[in-house]
């Protein structure tokens, strides 16, 4: 979906809609709101990638909910760095290994 269509000006309008006319106030629902137009308008480019988007949230999510619960200070910096390491290393893979493979 490209910013200048015909499909990102409907889907922009009803997503503003919803967020700030239906949705006005209700924190849970306008994350769950931003997360599924998210998932809606990567998925729109290619599907295939979309698994992978999905899977990387979600382990993010987990992982912050056991920064959350965890006590340990070091058991927090550990699953800190787990998630940088997961976060810059899809970027790195994705985006830029070939690149470096090239050059």
């Amino acid at each position: 979906m490209v910013f200048n269509s015909l499909p990102f000006t409907v889907f922009f309008f009803v997503f503003f809609l919803l967020y700030w006319f239906v949705f006005k106030g209700n924190y849970k629902l306008q994350n769950l709101l931003v997360l599924g137009g998210s998932y809606f308008f990567y998925g729109w480019w290619d599907w295939r990638f979309l698994f992978l988007l999905i899977g990387v949230s979600a382990l993010n999510y987990l992982l912050g909910i056991s920064i959350e619960k965890t006590e340990n200070p070091s058991r927090r910096k550990w699953l800190l760095y787990i998630g940088l390491l997961q976060g810059i290393g899809g970027l790195f893979v994705f985006k830029y290994f070939n690149f470096f493979i090239s050059s």
